[in-house]
């Protein structure tokens, strides 16, 4: 019936600006790739040309990342608003709002390495995508293609993600949560998040499962940011405590 996962945690300054706030996450952004392929008349560098496959790729990309946000009811969005009142500026809280891309590679050239006075006639990328739930992603992607309206730009998605949704929060386990962390952080603010990343507990609850994401340490958000740098790390005093938050939530009557 329960999950107990990575997702949220505890930080003064990343969620709220100046408050001591724990996320306990209960859904994760979808992950939808992306492969755009453009396709050009390859040439001379030394004459540009209007269907120069690079600058085709640039253009449907700009256009692609110019999508707006979503219309889709956010329920946990608006009760994070209702109980923290204001959101910190960040690239994490900035990404939990919305629904986001992320350009993370660019292939083209011709020659190994790459010619630098040949324009190639074709140029691919992928673009990283993060739905909130409630989004669908075949969806998305039409949007996508509308925006770019472009034929000489083909798509080919490399994921297809399942929403399972949000987990609820009116469960005997999400309350014996706020009570450990209120216990050894009096006074914080226990809110539900949306994780702009995904995690084990997409697949549970597609299952049926109530899924939280709680990691009971406080880190500031420079900290967080080098989740997957070679400079990860949690402060060590942090996590002794997180420990002992998270026996007392074991042990809790749920």
């Amino acid at each position: 019936e329960y999950v107990l996962d990575e997702g949220g945690v505890g930080s003064r300054d990343l969620y709220a600006p100046g408050r001591e706030v724990f996320g306990i996450s209960v859904g994760d952004k979808q992950v939808l790739w992306i492969k755009l392929h453009a396709t050009g008349i390859s040439g001379h560098g030394s004459q540009p040309i209007a269907e120069n496959a690079n600058d085709i790729l640039l253009q449907a990309i700009a256009r692609a990342k110019a999508i707006g946000p979503s219309n889709k009811p956010q329920p946990v969005i608006d009760e994070m608003w209702r109980k923290l009142g204001t959101f910190a500026s960040n690239k994490f809280m900035n990404a939990v709002q919305q629904n986001t891309i992320s350009l993370t590679t660019l292939r083209s050239g011709v020659g190994d390495p790459p010619k630098p006075n040949v324009i190639p006639s074709s140029a691919e990328a992928t673009l990283d995508c993060r739905l909130l739930p409630g989004q669908n992603a075949e969806e998305f992607l039409s949007e996508i293609k509308a925006r770019v309206n472009d034929p000489r730009v083909t798509y080919e998605q490399l994921s297809h993600p399942a929403d399972p949704g949000a987990s609820r929060t009116d469960t005997p386990l999400f309350a014996a949560i706020r009570e450990a962390i209120s216990k050894d952080h009096p006074g914080a603010t226990v809110v539900p998040i949306i994780v702009p990343y995904g995690t084990d507990s997409q697949k549970f609850r597609l299952r049926g499962a109530v899924g939280y994401g709680v990691q009971p340490m406080l880190v500031d958000a420079a900290t967080l940011g080098t989740m997957h740098s070679d400079s990860e790390h949690i402060p060590i005093d942090q996590f002794r405590l997180g420990l002992h938050t998270y026996f007392n939530i074991l042990r809790s009557d749920w």
